[in-house]
């Protein structure tokens, strides 16, 4: 992996240049204040132009999954790496991308391994490679392990909002609207002096994104309207422009986590028990 010159140097102009073309084009209403989140999604950048950095994460990733068979992760060559070269042992697999033809069970594995990795990252190593794309995966069919190959888009999240994600998710689950409420609170999501109305709102899209962990059986991805209805849903709630705020940075980069995989999921054409996957880490967690 080789970063093009001047790449890294340039971030924050562009970034800033972004930032100046949304505020001046008034698509965003005074109300949000965006520069938490462009301070942040700078930052970010920054970090996955940093190789040293991603080679961090790659380590640490590999010792969180060190046992674990369904996960495959190249070695780092250190004496070959620097911030702008990163180099790494040759693995053997298929793009991701090629199970869509391969057999049912192995598409569903596939998925599930996913899931259960993304639970892993939120709720136990409270670290999240955030940009699940089919480019940084790769496939072993003959053992059914899952190759992990980008971490540059790495992001460690605080305790609270591992806490906070784990409340929602468990409350959703059995669809106490109250208990995600005060989930959400607890992430971050509503500020003071908020409507009622519109936190009903946030917590009606929040039950509808975790439909897949209520539905009991395998979800059929690939013939889920979800992102249609979660769309219309945002986009019915964005009326109320008043009541508009930036959400946590955190639950952002989360969020963009769980849409990927979903996408993926239903390109693959899965069908998963995502409900099963969770209890299963439910009663870890619970002990």
């Amino acid at each position: 992996k080789v970063q093009y010159p001047g790449i890294a140097k340039g971030i924050a102009s562009d970034v800033d240049n972004l930032a100046y073309l949304l505020k001046l084009s008034g698509l965003l209403p005074k109300e949000v204040e965006i520069q938490p989140l462009i301070d942040e999604a700078k930052q970010q950048l920054i970090n996955e132009a940093d190789y040293e950095l991603e080679a961090k994460y790659l380590k640490r990733y590999s010792e969180c999954l060190k046992g674990d068979e369904n996960y495959l992760i190249p070695n780092i060559v250190d004496s070959l790496s620097s911030s702008q070269v990163l180099v790494m042992s040759f693995v053997e697999g298929q793009e991701l991308e090629a199970l869509a033809t391969a057999e049912q069970t192995i598409r569903n594995k596939a998925a599930q391994q996913l899931l259960s990795l993304f639970l892993q990252e939120l709720f136990s190593f409270k670290l999240v490679q955030t940009d699940p794309n089919f480019a940084n995966y790769q496939y072993q069919i003959d053992n059914q392990r899952l190759v992990l190959l980008d971490f540059g888009a790495t992001r460690e999240l605080p305790q609270h909002i591992s806490a906070g994600y784990l409340q929602l998710l468990s409350a959703a689950n059995t669809n106490d609207r109250a208990g995600v409420a005060t989930a959400a609170q607890q992430i971050g999501y509503f500020q003071q002096g908020l409507a009622q109305e519109y936190i009903d709102n946030v917590v009606d899209i929040f039950l509808l994104a975790c439909e897949p962990l209520r539905h009991q059986g395998e979800y059929d991805f690939a013939n889920s309207d979800l992102p249609k209805r979660i769309k219309e849903l945002g986009l019915k709630m964005s009326t109320a422009s008043e009541h508009w705020h930036a959400p946590p940075v955190d639950a952002l980069f989360v969020h963009r986590k769980l849409a990927g995989l979903f996408l993926i999921a239903a390109k693959l054409g899965a069908k998963v028990n995502v409900n099963s996957i969770f209890k299963e880490f439910e009663v870890q967690w619970d002990k």
